[in-house]
């Protein structure tokens, strides 16, 4: 039987981020879990480069590092942003804050996600010290209100999990794309149900309340091609979010 690979709890809340400068941070990616029997080999390792609100990825190449655009930049530098999100955060006292601790929300939602996924089950008992911990590593303030809100998430989750019969088969995988100049770490690959059949599907997690938009579409199809790239054994039949 061929190996399952994936991270421990400890890996996945205490990413290994390496601080070049003042506000560039550099970090070595690896999926935080994938099935060697679906996938025949692991993809070759890149790296993520985090600065002013931008993000790069790039492999080294006999040590001089190739660059790619992160696909959310490149959606992020080529299309409108939409006006329901402009609307949200005009309403917002401190609208940037409010959208960084949002998307604070959202990597805890993803981190608790996974565990999900892979354990068949996450503790709901022990996430208000986990949030705690994860709010003092990334020194933002805690909310408690997140608890019930990450609780409800969470469980609806495994809802989806339940119902579809989810069996992932990488998570958290990190591809680029050799032709077009573009890479990004997708969610969910795996195996589910979908109108009476079995499909290989790619799912993308949304945290945010304010409804789908043109960019997650683009989003969706640009992992999906970077995906087929990579593992042309495996079809992708549907993509979701």
């Amino acid at each position: 039987m061929a190996k399952k690979t994936s991270k421990k709890l400890s890996e996945i809340l205490a990413s290994k981020v390496r601080e070049l400068t003042t506000g560039i941070v550099s970090e070595e990616l690896t999926a935080v879990y994938w099935d060697s029997s679906t996938l025949k080999h692991q993809p070759e390792p890149l790296y993520r480069l985090d600065m002013d609100n931008y993000r790069y990825y790039y492999k080294l190449v006999n040590g001089v590092p190739e660059f790619y655009t992160s696909v959310t930049t490149l959606i992020k530098n080529t299309l409108p942003t939409p006006r329901a999100l402009i609307k949200w955060l005009s309403e917002q006292d401190d609208g940037e804050a409010e959208a960084l601790e949002r998307a604070s929300y959202g990597t805890f939602m993803h981190t608790a996600c996974q565990i999900l996924l892979i354990n068949g089950k996450y503790n709901l008992d022990k996430l208000p010290q986990e949030l705690k911990s994860f709010c003092e590593k990334e020194k933002i303030p805690y909310k408690q209100e997140w608890e019930k809100e990450l609780k409800k998430d969470i469980l609806a989750f495994a809802q989806f999990i339940i119902e579809k019969q989810v069996v992932p088969i990488a998570i958290e995988i990190i591809l680029y794309h050799p032709k077009d100049g573009y890479a990004g770490a997708i969610d969910l690959v795996c195996s589910m149900n979908f109108n009476k059949k079995r499909i290989n599907a790619i799912i993308d997690l949304k945290s945010g309340r304010k409804g789908f938009y043109e960019s997650h579409e683009i989003q969706l199809q640009a992992y999906k091609e970077m995906f087929n790239i990579h593992f042309p054994e495996v079809t992708i039949d549907k993509t979701f979010n």
